[in-house]
């Protein structure tokens, strides 16, 4: 007995598992201490085999006799009477040049768990169908276009990953997973259709189909899935409307909308589903206005409507809802907030971010009524290292740190650390260098210093650099996609040396970037994108007295028929400069 619960645990260390609650968390990861690995590798003894580039010397009649397999970095085919007969899972890793031919897995007959995201092959071998008892089956990152249409053989599969792959339709019969719960389609970007027998997947509680560009609808059949909870259609550009048939799915606790860009209205049965947590429309900029069914979801704990450059209105009874947490920043063409939004006593969390000003009058009225005040400010003209090491002990969200300049000393720096504090979301960072002759007898070097030990949490998703003088920037700033890939929003102003952006066209989900009164930016060029760099998810930039910048970069090079850099601009803000013929 003992025996068998080492080898449960040393499996749930290799494999993702689905749960069967309602509770969706991010993908699970484990650590398993050395000594416990060495225990649970003496308890299983021959039960697993590693082999890492070179063959296994564990064998009974020339054959693998473990449970369990992990190939890595193989370059060797492997045959189908090579492979354990009684091997129950299989993982591959670094195989790229591995090839697995048609009846790889033939007499692996008691597969249950089997990862191949680690190989290279263009299809998926045949033999994989025949494993009647394989309940995990992991194909992400393949390059396969499509699926055997024998898939439908394998009645017991739970879990299915097929994102990244570059599958173009499913097989028609893929109703009959009938024991599905969790199918994840994510990134399969030449996906254009989910067949009809979609409906069928009776069991399925999370779905997955974030990035699937070129979905532009879901078939009706999509509402039979009455036990999903999860659904997440993000970045589906093409999608256009919801079936009414999704008001079906009575189970939803969380609904992902974000960056639908041609999604033009949510279904006035959406108070239907009567069990959602979680929405999230995050830059559906076709959207004007949310129908007054929402505010019977009185489930609903969160609600991001940030982004939708053109919603004008919320309903009026949005306040009868019980939100914990409201984003409407860069709702610039909302006209106001309704008078019952006062009233939600339940909010613990409203962003503060980009707002047109009369919005944000009432947005700072809503947070200060309701008590929803967490931020912090500290003062560089104290002792500032010693304010951030206290700072660890408040639950603070928003924090300023103003007078940067009266910062000399460094000693405590290392100790002082503002990536401890997680909870951070919103970062102000001021120098205060205000008028020209101070920034003419502002010491740069030490900017730079005291910039670099100010390293904001990975989590942050607000950033504003406000009076740094410095031409050159610290390494993180310089390296911010590693640094704070959650970065949505950047502000730089006051930048009197600046004649360089960092490459912030990388930051993957960057929505909005501000740039005020920065007299030595002339121009911004390929830099801003780096390498690879596309600003895909950019909705907005703003300029403010920027009376010297010319021209902008938004294609690789010169040719106008070069792939635009940023696609899915909504709205350009410029005040008080030139006329920017680069843009």
């Amino acid at each position: 007995m003992e025996r068998k619960k080492a080898l449960s645990f040393l499996l749930l260390a290799l494999v993702e598992w689905v749960p069967a609650s309602r509770s969706f968390e991010p993908t699970l990861r484990l650590r398993m201490h050395d000594m416990v690995h060495d225990l649970a590798r003496h308890v299983a003894g021959d039960e697993l085999s590693c082999t890492n580039g070179v063959a296994n010397s564990t064998t009974k009649g020339g054959k693998l006799i473990c449970h369990y397999q992990l190939l890595m970095n193989s370059n060797e085919s492997p045959s189908s009477k090579s492979l354990p007969p009684k091997v129950r899972a299989m993982h591959f890793r670094e195989c790229n040049k591995l090839h697995l031919p048609k009846q790889a897995f033939s007499h692996a007959l008691f597969l249950r768990v089997l990862d191949l995201s680690g190989c290279h092959v263009s299809e998926l071998p045949g033999s994989v169908c025949k494993l009647k008892l394989l309940r995990y089956l992991d194909a992400s990152n393949l390059p396969i276009p499509n699926l055997p249409k024998s898939l439908n053989r394998l009645l017991n599969l739970q879990t299915l990953i097929l994102s990244n792959t570059s599958l173009k339709a499913l097989p028609t019969n893929v109703g009959c997973l009938q024991k599905l719960q969790y199918f994840d389609l994510s990134g399969c970007v030449n996906l254009h259709e989910l067949p009809t027998s979609f409906g069928n997947l009776s069991a399925l509680l999370f779905l997955n189909l974030a990035s699937c560009h070129e979905l532009p609808t879901l078939p009706e059949s999509f509402g039979k899935l009455h036990k999903l909870q999860f659904l997440n259609l993000s970045d589906c550009y093409k999608l256009h409307s919801l079936p009414e048939s999704c008001c079906q799915l009575h189970d939803l606790t969380h609904l992902e909308l974000s960056d639908c860009h041609n999604l033009e209205k949510v279904p006035d049965c959406i108070d239907q589903l009567s069990k959602l947590e979680y929405l999230n429309m995050t830059s559906c900029s076709k959207v004007q206005m949310l129908p007054e069914s929402l505010c019977k979801l009185m489930m609903l704990k969160h609600l991001n409507l940030s982004f939708c450059v053109k919603l004008r209105h919320l309903p009026a009874s949005i306040g009868v809802l019980r939100l914990q947490s409201l984003d409407l920043q860069g709702c610039f063409f909302l006209v106001g907030l309704p008078d019952s939004i006062f009233n939600m006593s339940t909010l613990v969390h409203v962003e503060r971010g980009l707002f047109a000003f009369h919005i944000r009058s009432e947005v700072d009225k809503l947070r200060e009524q309701l008590n929803l005040e967490r931020s912090c400010v500290l003062d560089g003209r104290g002792d500032l290292w010693s304010q951030i090491l206290e700072l660890e002990k408040t639950p603070c969200l928003e924090l300023q740190i103003k007078g940067l300049k009266n910062v000399k000393n460094l000693e405590g720096a290392d100790q002082a650390k503002l990536l401890n504090n997680s909870n951070l979301t919103s970062l102000w960072l001021s120098w205060g260098h205000g008028e020209s002759s101070m920034v003419e007898h502002a010491d740069a070097s030490v900017d730079k210093s005291v910039l670099e030990k100010l390293v904001p949490p990975r989590n942050l998703g607000h950033l504003h650099l406000d009076g740094y003088v410095s031409v050159d920037f610290s390494r993180w700033m310089l390296e911010l996609p590693s640094y704070l890939p959650h970065l949505s929003t950047i502000v730089l102003s006051n930048l009197e040396g600046c004649s360089h952006l960092p490459p912030l066209g990388r930051l993957p989900n960057l929505r909005a970037l501000g740039l005020g009164r920065m007299p030595n930016l002339k121009s911004v060029g390929r830099e801003f994108y780096g390498d690879h760099g596309s600003c895909s998810k950019l909705r907005m930039i703003l300029l403010e007295g920027m009376d010297n910048l010319e021209g902008w970069w938004t294609t690789r090079t010169s040719n106008e028929d070069e792939e635009f850099l940023i696609p899915n601009l909504h709205l350009l803000i410029a005040a008080d400069e030139r006329d920017l013929g680069g843009i």
